[in-house]
C-alpha cells in the first residue's frame, strides 16, 4: 500500500507543482497521509475480493468474444471494400 500511496501523492504533487510553495505542499502531504491512515485497507480488500468474485466471467468473456468478432468482421469489410474498388478500377482500365 505504501507504494500506491507514494504514487498517488506524486500524481497529486504534479498537478499542484506551481500553485503551492514547498511549505504548503508539505502541509497538504501531511493532511493527505492523515486521511489515508484512516482508510481500512483490510475492509477495502474484502470489498474488492467480493466484487471480483461476483463478476460473471462467462458473460465478460462472451462480450469480449463478440467485440473481437465485430472487429474482425469490420476489418474484413474494409479489406473487401478496398479490393472491390481496386478490381473496379482495374476493370475500367482494361475495358478502355
Amino acid at each position: 500500500m505504501k507504494v500506491l500511496e507514494e504514487k498517488q501523492w506524486k500524481d497529486v504533487e504534479k498537478r499542484i507543482a506551481d500553485a503551492m510553495s514547498s511549505a504548503e505542499k508539505d502541509a497538504l502531504k501531511c493532511q493527505y497521509e492523515k486521511q489515508l491512515s484512516k482508510v481500512d485497507w483490510s475492509k477495502m480488500k474484502t470489498k474488492l475480493t467480493i466484487a471480483y468474485d461476483n463478476i460473471d466471467w462467462n458473460r465478460v468473456n462472451e462480450k469480449l468474444d463478440n467485440a473481437l468478432t465485430a472487429i474482425k468482421i469490420d476489418s474484413l469489410q474494409q479489406v473487401y471494400t478496398i479490393a472491390m474498388t481496386d478490381l473496379t478500377t482495374l476493370q475500367k482500365v482494361l475495358l478502355r
